[in-house]
């Protein structure tokens, strides 16, 4: 018998290349699944500067609302083993794709990561303005000054992709300085800010201005806060490996930036700064523990609080009020030289009566000090001062009332007994004038022979009637 054998064909090169990618892409999957499950989960992602999503609790109303599924979803995208390097290779490949935004932050030129300006809420701004107005009018003798701080890709738009959208910032800050300016002086940095572009004014990978950029401002401002003689401030270096909130957001870690704090050539005082959240009071603005975590900004007061208060040993009975958001927190060590007091308010955290504080603290300046993008979209300060508004009109109702209890009881009686004394009289001479004049026109002055024959026929009948009745 004859036997056939035939040749089992090779399989090519490609197909083994295929097989081989999808092996070592299982693989790989493989690895992250269970390594994502067997590694315990972070709660903070360092890389990012955020809160990471946490595993989510199973119910029926989760379930039924649908909130377990997408709450699942962002677990799982947190928590997967080795995200920080896939976020990476993200912002790479997104560069080599000619792409120019990541996390909505702007890839700029010459290293700058640069915040878009935020489209205002305009009931917000126009609210915001009205109780900024408001509240000036009820502090006349305070002296208020106001600025509101550009960011980066406003003040330098030749730094942005180019072609990248954006929105006109500078206009929404002409609106707010138009609608104040008759009130409060009102201070424009982005003139100061160009002037000093040799300067670095923004940070590269953060949104904050750096401290020469306070700086800046610090010399637009002070002339409108009664500091006529500035002092020299030198400039130090606190870190050299700074990366902010633009590179968390984006991913994208390419650069680093310096922070530097400044201070006066001739420290001739000393302060120190109460915390009423913790009740410490620390000898200085700065907390340099700050300077070993990611946010280095914070090495400014540690980050934003409610309320802050700077006591120095100066004794010119000047004391500043600062509402703020975290801009203020880099600008304030310019302020020390010159005020005994400084009290600092983040309304967005703020919830004490505004009213108590002014008297207690002795203000007698107030600085309205925030970045455009929070101001745009943040209500918070309209509620604060809307609540000092508020009290001041129930105050003044409530000693209009207590002027009228306490007037002159006899005085009070003499006027109602009079008023009502001229409605009696006035009741009661037009029901006489108008009995009389239906009774007897003669009386009222009429010739008339037959008005007076009618009005005796009818007094006839009257009295025939009266009789009838009285019968």
């Amino acid at each position: 018998m004859a036997y056939s054998f035939t040749e089992k064909k090779r399989p090519s090169a490609r197909l083994m290349q295929h097989r081989i990618t999808a092996i070592c892409a299982a693989v790989i999957a493989g690895t992250i699944a269970v390594g994502s499950l067997v590694l315990p989960d972070r709660a903070f992602s360092d890389e990012e500067n955020r809160t990471l999503a946490q595993a989510p609790k199973l119910s029926s109303a989760s379930l039924q609302s649908g909130t377990f599924f997408s709450d699942l979803s962002s677990y799982l995208q947190d928590q997967i083993m080795g995200r920080d390097i896939w976020m990476r290779l993200k912002v790479a490949e997104t560069q080599m794709a000619g792409m120019h935004e990541s996390g909505d932050v702007y890839l700029g030129k010459n290293g700058y990561l640069l915040e878009k300006p935020a489209i205002p809420d305009q009931k917000k701004i126009d609210r915001s303005i009205e109780q900024i107005r408001a509240f000036k009018e009820q502090y006349p003798d305070l002296n208020m000054v106001m600025t509101l701080v550009p960011c980066a890709a406003a003040v330098f738009p030749e730094l942005l992709p180019d072609g990248a959208p954006v929105h006109d910032q500078l206009t929404d800050i002409g609106y707010v300085r138009n609608k104040l300016v008759d009130l409060i002086p009102f201070i424009e940095m982005q003139t100061a800010f160009r002037n000093d572009s040799m300067n670095q004014i923004y940070y590269r990978t953060d949104h904050h201005w750096t401290s020469r950029g306070a700086l800046d401002a610090f010399q637009a401002i002070r002339w409108e806060l009664g500091i006529d003689t500035a002092e020299y401030f030198v400039p130090m270096t606190v870190s050299a490996d700074f990366e902010g909130t633009l590179a968390s957001r984006s991913g994208c870690h390419n650069q680093k930036d310096t922070v530097e704090v400044y201070r006066p050539e001739n420290e001739n005082y000393q302060y120190y700064t109460y915390y009423p959240d913790s009740q410490e009071r620390i000898p200085s603005i700065f907390v340099t523990e700050k300077l070993e975590e990611k946010d280095k900004y914070q090495v400014f007061f540690g980050g934003n609080h409610p309320v802050l208060t700077v006591r120095t040993t100066l004794d010119n009975g000047k004391s500043l009020l600062i509402f703020k958001d975290s801009y203020a927190n880099s600008f304030v060590q310019f302020l020390l030289p010159y005020y005994e007091r400084i009290v600092l308010v983040d309304p967005r955290y703020y919830y004490e009566d505004i009213k108590t504080l002014i008297t207690s603290e002795a203000i007698t300046d107030v600085l309205f000090l925030y970045s455009m993008n929070t101001f745009a979209a943040d209500g918070s300060l309209a509620d604060v001062l809307s609540q000092a508004t508020a009290e001041t009109e129930e105050a003044s109702m409530a000693a209009a009332e207590t002027e009228d209890s306490s007037a002159d009881p006899a005085e009070t009686a003499s006027s109602s007994a009079a008023e009502t004394g001229a409605e009696t009289s006035s009741v009661s001479e037009a029901g006489t004038g108008a009995e009389t004049s239906s009774a007897s026109p003669a009386e009222n002055g009429t010739d008339s022979a037959d008005a007076e024959s009618g009005a005796a026929e009818e007094s006839a009948d009257q009295q025939e009637v009266s009789a009838e009745e009285a019968g």
